[in-house]
């Protein structure tokens, strides 16, 4: 194209003129024509593959027909259909399968090949009498711990990693197994106190503490160790007047919904103190027990044995009485047993009590007294 036809003057380019196209006509010449008469090539713009041509509106228009009617071939298999490998048959599924094989892929049992990361929380199902709610299979533990991670060796026992350590999580096999741990099957996990309140004649009180029925009941046969830890504020104060012959701490086993061989009531130690002049004193006191199975009368029921004790000012034995029990429920009447000790509903109680020469003051002669017991500590162990 020549470059002196090639121009168009500027006062052309500001003339109003509509509907006009800047072309290039036969000679070459850049001209003003109207766009009614701009030729279009005959060619589709749906299967040309060159660049530099136009879709324009007719070929827009069929462009839009085939998106809107297209019919593409659904795939009629079963949306389940994953566990074969099957040939591409360029086919499309609709959303009524794909959420229904979404569905269906949540409720199979499926085995997870790589590691998934979990942003929020994990909420397992409650287990039942048949599926657990969660499974560690025994394997190989890590060489380098890791922080935060659960897991079990060949032999079952379960670890965890916390601070870059592993520790090993107790079961009962460490405790029956091993020489090395003793169960508690159950302590007391607040402090008791009990004081008496300025009486000056014979008085007793109570507090009584509720025991889980495998304090006694883990096992048919056990052999347990009752253990305390007591303080005793015996003068609590200066005595004007006559202060008391004794004062008496003890223990009692209590049945609830039972009777050991006909008793509500079975004590277990006695401390008697006489030095009422005293102020404080501390003493851990311990009971061996032994439980087992006995058969009688047609039933078949718990035993209960063990020595009663009796401890003096300097924590001295000064009484020891075998005792041997059948529990009963509290309807039996027979002189055998009718119930288990898993079975038994037992409580602890502790008791203070002020003994007087003069045991109603009769001669208002008697002090009055503000003694305490506190229990710090009780437990069942189970040695074996």
């Amino acid at each position: 194209m020549s470059i002196d036809h090639n121009r168009i003057k500027v006062a052309d380019l500001e003339k109003n003129q509509p509907n006009k196209i800047l072309g290039t006509n036969a000679s070459g010449e850049l001209e003003f024509s109207d766009i009614n008469n701009v030729k279009i090539d005959s060619y589709n713009a749906l299967d040309y593959t060159l660049e530099g041509k136009a879709l324009d509106a007719r070929q827009g228009k069929i462009l839009k027909d085939l998106v809107d009617n297209a019919s593409v071939p659904l795939a009629s298999d079963a949306e389940t259909q994953i566990t074969a490998i099957v040939p591409e048959d360029k086919k499309v599924i609709s959303r009524l399968k794909l959420f229904n094989w979404w569905t269906w892929i949540k409720s199979q049992a499926q085995i997870i090949s790589g590691m998934w990361t979990f942003s929020n929380k994990v909420t397992l199902v409650t287990g039942t009498a048949i599926v657990p709610p969660l499974i560690i299979p025994n394997g190989v533990l890590t060489t380098a711990p890791q922080n935060g991670a659960i897991e079990k060796d060949s032999l079952g026992a379960l670890y965890h990693t916390s601070g870059s350590s592993r520790w090993k999580i107790l079961d009962t096999r460490d405790i029956t197994n091993t020489q090395n741990f003793l169960s508690t099957t159950w302590r007391s996990n607040n402090l008791i106190a009990i004081q008496l309140q300025n009486p000056n004649i014979n008085s007793t009180l109570v507090r009584e503490v509720s025991i889980p029925s495998n304090a006694l009941g883990s096992t048919d046969y056990g052999v347990y160790l009752f253990k305390t830890f007591d303080e005793y504020l015996i003068n609590n104060g200066i005595y004007t007047l006559t202060p008391p012959t004794s004062l008496i701490f003890e223990v009692y086993l209590k049945g609830n919904n039972c009777k050991f061989s006909g008793n509500q009531y079975v004590r277990l130690y006695s401390v008697v103190r006489t030095d009422t002049n005293t102020k404080f004193s501390i003493r851990n006191n311990e009971i061996a027990i032994s439980t087992n199975l006995i058969q009688g009368g047609g039933n078949i029921y718990s035993g209960l044995e063990y020595s009663e004790l009796t401890y003096d000012n300097l924590g001295n034995k000064s009484s020891e009485i075998y005792r041997q029990y059948n529990i009963q429920s509290q309807t039996y009447s027979g002189q055998y047993g009718d119930i288990k000790l898993s079975a038994a509903n037992i409580s602890i109680e502790y008791r203070i009590s002020a003994v007087f020469a003069d045991p109603t003051n009769a001669n208002l002669q008697n002090a009055s007294i503000r003694s305490i017991y506190y229990n710090y500590s009780s437990l069942f162990l189970n040695l074996r």
